[in-house]
């Protein structure tokens, strides 16, 4: 009976041991686990981030080109989609190139930063503001109807002319473009865009020119 006894203390024992081996095991697996997936979560965040700042414009916080070219493409995508309104706005800075040799790059770039916050600020919510190029920016305005993007041009050139400006004052020509059912892609609505510009400028600039 001793011995019986004894060897089933024994088989506990060594059954206890098993056990707590095996307990071990796991949570030394499950911190791998979470240790694991923290890694990964770290490596998608950094990717992320990278890919944030390859669309963003690293002078002004706003999309850059690419990043302007890709939302637009999206967002002409949603609006055909759902049967929505879009219109797209270009900015161009007024006289910048005489602006800078007068006061210096790091003034234009100052300039710069000022008017993507001053568009930013003056756009709704679901806009989207990009630098497109130099002293250019472009707004895209999903969902705007009726003259909502006319008002929303002439806001935001009232916005630049009236701000306090530290060293000269500027001022933005904005033309725009709305979507239209013979329009097939992106370019050709940046390209009727474009047209506006051109009658912005021929009526002295600081003027907003909408192409319906």
């Amino acid at each position: 009976m001793l011995r019986l006894l004894s060897r089933q203390v024994v088989t506990q024992l060594e059954i206890r041991r098993d056990l707590l081996r095996l307990e071990q095991r796991l949570l030394q697996r499950e911190q791998e686990y979470l240790s694991l997936n923290a890694y990964l979560q770290s490596l998608e965040d950094k990717l992320a981030a990278a890919q944030q700042q390859s669309l963003t414009d690293p002078l002004t916080g706003v999309f850059n080109r690419r990043g302007f070219a890709l939302r637009l493409s999206e967002e002409i995508e949603r609006a055909r989609r759902y049967q929505v309104t879009l219109a797209l706005l270009l900015i161009d800075v007024d006289h910048f190139k005489q602006y800078n040799d007068t006061f210096g790059h790091l003034a234009g770039d100052e300039a710069l930063r000022m008017i993507a916050q001053l568009l930013s600020e003056g756009c709704r919510k679901h806009d989207i503001v990009a630098r497109y190029g130099g002293e250019e920016f472009a707004v895209i305005l999903p969902v705007t109807a009726g003259d909502g993007d006319q008002i929303l041009g002439e806001r935001l050139r009232r916005l630049v002319q009236m701000a306090a400006w530290p060293l000269h004052p500027l001022t933005i020509s904005v033309d725009g473009a709305v979507l239209q059912p013979e329009i097939t892609d992106e370019h050709d609505l940046l390209t009727r865009a474009d047209s506006a510009l051109y009658q912005a400028k021929a009526q002295g600039r600081n003027t907003c020119v909408i192409i319906a």
